[in-house]
């Protein structure tokens, strides 16, 4: 695809522009598709079939890796003079929105929660567990902002220490075998720093910038119908294996993730660089909305989910209510953040952590 085109009423970009432009158009497609992945795996119902369980295991086994991974391609150095301007600045873009979401869901789901089956209904003890431990409270998506700020907030400490970006993928690789506890995401922060330092390293070591030559196409290409088979096998062998903890488990889950970004970060360059520009152009603003789509996804999921089987009381359309249901999530919230969060200041500020 092309990204840039000149004409005689269009500036000429410059090198530097142009590469730009493909690095942040490469990033957003890999996010188009995480955030796809994300909505897929977290359409499961109860009566889920079998071949959904094993499909929602492979796509968990690295679309929330990809995403720590991404955000860590984008981490530049902060001396420890404008540690706290950047830790203020953090509060603003992730906390604040994190507190806004978390109370608007308690108050969206409370009526409900009083005459139908929800799938994570509140109460006001829950809202405890939000700050305690978000993964096992009424949203627990709230967890990724969670830990992604105490990512964010470590990370320059590791680079004062350690230095160089290489040793701290390896002190992070060694903390995910640390026993920590949930509470506060600890335990999910040991978990995922390894992917987010694998994206500051990849910042400075993998040239994104550079359009892929035919023999690089070649190379991805054949390395994407080797690697996705075996990252599917993992997944099946594990759920087969029953592997959940341990030592092994950790190993497993680092590689899956190191494996399924590897996979991703492919795709998404391939895409940017063979796809028309109008359909590249749809994952790309899919990628630029990701953060609302993982916010409110669940919200318009569980509605058409609720309506169908509960409500008008369908039963047995799984692929047709997951179909509804996948495309609802994705499409409503970018909606909702274009065409409505984005037009006032209120919503800019406390739902999307941008200047109002």
């Amino acid at each position: 695809m092309t990204n840039a085109s000149s004409s005689d009423n269009q500036p000429t970009l410059s090198n530097k522009e142009a590469s730009g432009r493909r690095v942040l158009n490469s990033i957003y497609i890999a996010k188009g598709i995480g955030i796809f992945l994300v909505a897929v795996g977290h359409y499961f119902p109860q009566d889920s079939p079998e071949y959904w369980r094993v499909l929602r295991g492979f796509i968990y086994s690295f679309h929330m890796p990809l995403f720590f991974c991404l955000s860590g391609y984008f981490m530049r150095s902060i001396s420890p003079e404008k540690y706290l301007n950047f830790i203020q600045s953090k509060l603003s873009r992730l906390m604040l929105p994190f507190a806004s979401i978390a109370l608007l869901f308690f108050l969206l789901k409370l009526g409900p929660s009083l005459f139908l089956d929800l799938e994570h209904p509140v109460s006001l003890a829950s809202l405890g567990d939000v700050l305690i431990n978000p993964i096992q409270s009424y949203m627990p998506l709230l967890w990724f902002i969670y830990t992604l700020f105490i990512i964010l907030a470590l990370y320059p400490i590791l680079e004062w220490i350690f230095k160089r970006r290489i040793m701290i993928l390896w002190v992070c690789i060694a903390c995910s075998f640390l026993p920590l506890t949930p509470y506060f995401s600890l335990n999910l922060v040991a978990n995922n720093i390894s992917f987010f330092a694998l994206g500051a390293v990849l910042s400075s070591r993998l040239d994104l910038e550079q359009s892929l030559t035919p023999e690089r196409s070649t190379a991805l290409t054949l390395g994407l119908i080797v690697g996705l088979p075996v990252l599917l096998m993992t997944t099946i062998l594990e759920r087969r294996l029953n592997i959940e903890a341990g030592g092994g488990a950790i190993v497993i889950n680092q590689l899956q993730g190191f494996w399924g970004i590897g996979i991703c970060l492919a795709i998404a360059m391939l895409l940017n660089n063979h796809l028309p520009e109008k359909i590249a152009k749809i994952l790309i603003n899919t990628g630029f909305f990701s953060m609302s789509i993982y916010l409110f996804h669940t919200l318009f999921e569980s509605s058409v989910r609720v309506v169908v089987t509960q409500i008008l009381n369908i039963q047995g359309l799984f692929e047709l209510t997951a179909i509804f249901a996948i495309a609802a999530g994705m499409v409503f919230p970018l909606l909702l953040e274009r065409y409505c969060l984005r037009k006032f200041s209120f919503s800019r500020k406390f739902l999307l952590g941008l200047p109002s």
